[in-house]
This record gives C-alpha cells, structure tokens and sequence, in this order.
C-alpha cells in the first residue's frame, strides 16, 4: 500500500515517545499490505473501525492513541492516507463527518 500523511505520524511519535516502536511496526505493515477488501484490513487489525466512506480507526497502543486513516481500494490504486493522529481523549473530540471527506 501506498502510505501518504506520515507527518501525522511523526508528529505523534514526536509528541509521545512510548508510540515511536508501534508506529513505526504499522507503517511497515501497512507499507507492506495488499489489502483488496475491510476484511482484509480486519484481519490483521480487530480492533479497527470502519466509519463510513473509507476512513478508518486504528488503535495505537491498546486503546490510548489513535489514527485515522482513508483507505483507497480499487484496480488502480491501494492507498492509505493518514488524516488524523492523537491520544483516545483527542479522538473523542474529533469530528469523524469532517475526516470522511
């Protein structure tokens, strides 16, 4: 999969030191996927959350952060792009209507 957002990422890890070595182990597997379908997704993550529209929530950590992330499936493009990174208590405040756009 292509990955696009990584700043989100990186300001994370910047901002938590203790998500720097999960971060990093997504980045090589969403990196490294070929996801055709959620289930796919689900397969390897049981914790992620479809939300509509293709935005998804994963979980960092457990449940104490969080990424939000657009995946594009389809013949021509395989692509994750991160929207959105922050603590389970940021997550609570963000507006998922916005981040499905």
């Amino acid at each position: 999969m292509d990955l696009l957002g990584k700043k989100h990422l990186e300001d994370l890890k910047k901002k938590h030191a203790d998500t720097r070595s999960p971060i990093n182990a997504w980045i090589a597997e969403v990196e490294e996927a070929n996801w055709k379908t959620f289930k796919d997704v689900k397969d390897r993550y049981s914790t992620v959350d479809h939300i509509g529209n293709g935005l998804h929530i994963f979980n960092i950590k457990g449940t104490k952060y969080r990424i939000a992330a657009k995946i594009f499936i389809g013949q021509s493009e395989n692509t994750v792009l991160v929207k959105k990174t922050g603590t389970h208590a940021e997550y609570m405040g963000w507006d998922l209507e916005e981040l499905k756009k």
